[in-house]
């Protein structure tokens, strides 16, 4: 889903399917069960989907939610296009492996946790603890 500015945030989720109309699209899709995100966003994004979904729909937009970790710079500051501090994954796949990229996002990974990566010595990164 893609960012949508003010208060209309919470809607995206249901107003792509068609609502206010009742659609096959937002019978089959809305309500779904697991929302997946980082814990920044948290109450920022998800309390207002949450919101929102109950006001205008009548039913929360998920039962579950699942924060995941993030991972950092060498820094400590949140990955970001914007800061140009991301690590390419296609660059990371080519030179070091698919599995290599996964084990590094999977490795010690839970939501109160936050694991800095960086690239030191061309594009392979390193783990920091």
């Amino acid at each position: 889903m893609c960012w949508i500015p003010g208060s209309l945030q919470g809607c995206g989720l249901f107003s792509t399917l068609g609502w206010p109309d009742e659609t096959p699209d937002l019978d089959y899709f809305y309500p779904t069960s697991v929302m997946e995100t980082g814990y920044d966003i948290l109450f920022f994004w998800v309390a207002r989907m949450i919101m929102d979904g109950l006001e205008f729909t009548g039913e929360a937009p998920f039962h579950t939610v699942y924060l995941h970790g993030l991972i950092r710079d060498e820094n400590g500051q949140k990955m970001s296009k914007t800061k140009n501090n991301v690590i390419d994954p296609l660059e990371v796949m080519d030179e070091l492996g698919t599995d290599a990229l996964r084990f590094t996002c999977w490795w010690d990974r839970h939501p109160a946790r936050y694991q800095p990566v960086a690239q030191e010595g061309g594009s392979q990164p390193k783990l920091r603890q």
